[in-house]
């Protein structure tokens, strides 16, 4: 039995792989089977089983989790920069800072657009600039409790500037014109 038929009822359209993927809304329906209760979600006025969502939930989000769980561990130890000269020798600190939340507020971007409902996804990009420079202010006050560690606001101005480029420029490259604009 494939995937497609295997995660739909009856009722439902067939899952393609252009819709499986699609965002996610909050309308949550009970269908009746004589199997049991299956769980459906509407997402572009398609039903989906949750099973297909959570496949897609974690595509997105598992990344960003990652990144957020690097973040955290470099500002854990007492001194950094024994792990990272070998990888950016001659880098700034503030650079570090700019890209390690540049490619967070991408990843938040990225999952806000994709995994989410229409209205998350329409603030997308200013929901993942804030949401890296909420993430970068922690940060920095998770930083005051780390021995040899301080908090910095140059630091957590690297991270806002870093995380609004990245998140401008994906968007940039990652969504086609509207026909308004062209």
């Amino acid at each position: 039995m494939d995937m497609t038929s295997a995660a739909t009822s009856p009722s439902s359209p067939p899952l393609t792989r252009g819709n499986v993927s699609c965002y996610l809304t909050i309308y949550l329906v009970r269908f009746f089977s004589s199997n049991g209760i299956s769980i459906h979600v509407f997402a572009r006025g398609k039903a989906q089983t949750v099973k297909h969502w959570k496949q897609s939930a974690w595509w997105y989000w598992t990344p960003l989790v990652l990144q957020a769980g690097l973040i955290f561990y470099l500002s854990s130890l007492s001194h950094p920069e024994q792990y990272l000269p070998w990888f950016f020798p001659h880098l700034s600190d503030k650079v570090l800072h700019a890209v390690a939340y540049g490619i967070l507020s991408v990843l938040f971007y990225r999952a806000l657009r994709h995994a989410t409902g229409p209205v998350l996804s329409t603030y997308a990009f200013l929901a993942a600039i804030a949401g890296a420079a909420l993430y970068g202010l922690t940060d920095e006050i998770h930083q005051i409790f780390v021995p040899l560690r301080h908090a910095d606001v140059w630091d957590l101005a690297a991270d806002a500037v870093g995380a609004s480029v990245a998140a401008a420029g994906w968007r940039w490259i990652s969504e086609p014109e509207s026909p308004a604009e062209a």
